[in-house]
């Protein structure tokens, strides 16, 4: 019997390109009537690097079999953080393999995306929204993290640390850049030891659902958990920082200050290091930070942390 997909993919930005829509039609409606979904029309959604479908109110996400122990993690810890939260986490409903090929079921959650929402706010309202995502946060690193959270924290960061100066050339730094890196990391070291929590480690506009009340927006859930793991709660920061708030002044302090941190540590001291965090981040990129602050462009990294952690 002749396969649908291939047995390999090599890592890129995105799977969909393995099989034109059409095909991706057929795989789905497969997936859908083993689980007993009935006939449903898949909505395939065109943003993200896995093949994600909307099944009525289920979502399916299906990846190539190098990226299934993230879809693994995703189901698993979507079990565990469910009814946990005070805002809503996909429930797992099913997952398995296509022809090799890793799939999760997940149920849909209703809400706005935070990318959909921010540009329209005012500074007040961008301001009280990052506090509420820092009050969700705290809620997320309240939850002790499963047994199996991804790879082991202290065996993560140190292949993030060694990685460091290789990630940010593959990732189209300048070699001026790119030498500051590794003496600014250093000199911010040791970064402080935590037990670890439970991190969404990709807090993007995207993944952060919103809910409007009477008194603004609130986070009502979020969503795409496959790189959700154990580790040092200051990793989570470096999303919003870099995706969202971008620099504007006020932002990354209500979320701290939301999240627990004592108004004297809300300091140049702190922005240093959270900075460093962003370089050891495993989606980092030294150039989308400095497009994200904008023009004028910092000289060094001790003016990028001012602009972009700015406290």
């Amino acid at each position: 019997m002749s396969r649908t997909l291939p047995e390999t993919w090599p890592p890129g930005p995105s799977v969909r390109g393995a099989l034109p829509p059409a095909g991706w039609d057929r795989v789905i409606r497969t997936i859908a009537a083993r689980h007993g979904l009935g006939d449903i029309t898949p909505a395939p959604y065109e943003s993200g690097s896995d093949v994600v479908f909307r099944l009525g109110d289920r979502v399916l996400k299906l990846s190539a079999p190098c990226w299934a122990d993230e879809i693994e993690n995703e189901a698993r810890l979507c079990a565990h953080l469910e009814g946990r939260l005070p805002f809503e986490t996909p429930s797992p409903l099913a997952h398995g393999a296509f022809e090799g090929w890793p799939y999760v079921i997940v149920s849909r959650l209703e809400g706005v995306a935070m990318a959909d929402v921010w540009p329209g706010l005012t500074t007040a309202e961008r301001l009280d929204l990052a506090a509420r995502v820092g009050e969700a946060a705290a809620a997320l690193h309240a939850v002790p993290p499963p047994q199996e959270a991804g790879e082991d924290w202290p065996a993560f960061f140190s292949r993030m640390r060694d990685q460091l100066v290789a990630t940010h050339r593959a990732r189209g730094a300048s070699e001026v850049w790119i030498e500051r890196v590794e003496p600014f990391v250093r000199a911010v070291e040791p970064l402080p030891e935590r037990e670890p929590v439970t991190l969404h480690t990709e807090l993007l506009g995207e993944h952060v659902l919103l809910r409007e009340s009477s008194d603004g927006w609130r986070v009502a859930g979020m969503i795409d958990l496959a790189d959700g793991r154990a580790g040092h709660p200051e990793y989570d920061w470096a999303a919003p920082v870099m995706f969202v708030f971008k620099g504007q002044p006020g932002c990354l302090r209500a979320l701290l200050s939301a999240y627990g941190y004592p108004d004297a540590a809300l300091n140049e001291a702190t922005s240093r290091r959270l900075l460093a965090w962003g370089l050891l981040h495993r989606f980092t990129s030294l150039p989308r930070m400095l497009s994200a602050v904008g023009a004028p462009a910092p000289v060094d990294l001790d003016a990028l942390a001012r602009r972009l952690y700015t406290l």
